[in-house]
C-alpha cells in the first residue's frame, strides 16, 4: 500500500513538503506522489505563533552547572518500517557557558549514563535540571 503524503507528513511531526518526500526516498518507502493538503495543526500552530520576546528580565547563571538544560524526543516509525536505528535524541545546553552537546541513542535508558559521563567528564557539576520531553 503507497504511503500519501498528508500521512507521512503528520507521522514525521508536520515536516515541510520536501522534507517529507526526502525522509521517504530516504527510508526506501513507497510512496505516491501528489498534492500536500493544507494541514489543519500547521495552519494553527502558524495561526497562533508569537513574537519571540526579544529581552528578558531573567540573570544568566555565572555558576558552571546551576543551570542545566535537557531536551528529550523519540521517533516512532512509521508502519512497515520495523525500527529505526536511533530513535532517541537528548540536547544539553548549559546556561552558563552555552556548552551544548546533541546525541542519539537506540534506547532512552543510555541517555542518563551517558550524559551524566559526558557532564563529568567535563567537569561539570549540576544544581538543577530542566527537562523537556517532547
Amino acid at each position: 500500500m503507497p504511503w500519501i503524503i498528508n500521512n507521512v507528513h503528520k507521522q514525521l511531526g508536520h515536516q515541510g513538503k520536501d522534507t517529507t518526500q526526502d525522509i521517504v526516498k530516504g527510508l526506501n518507502l513507497n510512496f505516491k506522489p501528489g498534492e500536500m493538503e493544507t494541514c489543519w495543526a500547521c495552519m494553527v500552530a502558524k495561526a497562533k505563533q508569537k513574537n519571540v520576546v526579544q529581552f528578558s528580565l531573567h540573570k544568566k547563571s555565572q555558576v558552571p552547572g546551576a543551570r542545566v538544560f535537557l531536551d528529550l524526543s523519540s521517533m516512532e516509525p512509521p508502519a512497515g518500517l520495523a525500527e529505526l536505528p536511533r530513535a532517541n535524541w537528548i540536547m544539553v545546553v548549559v546556561e552558563c557557558s552555552n556548552f551544548n552537546v546533541s546525541h542519539f541513542f537506540h534506547r532512552k535508558y543510555q541517555m542518563a549514563q551517558a550524559m551524566c559521563e559526558l557532564l563529568k567528564n567535563r567537569g561539570i557539576i549540576t544544581k538543577f535540571v530542566w527537562i523537556m520531553y517532547i
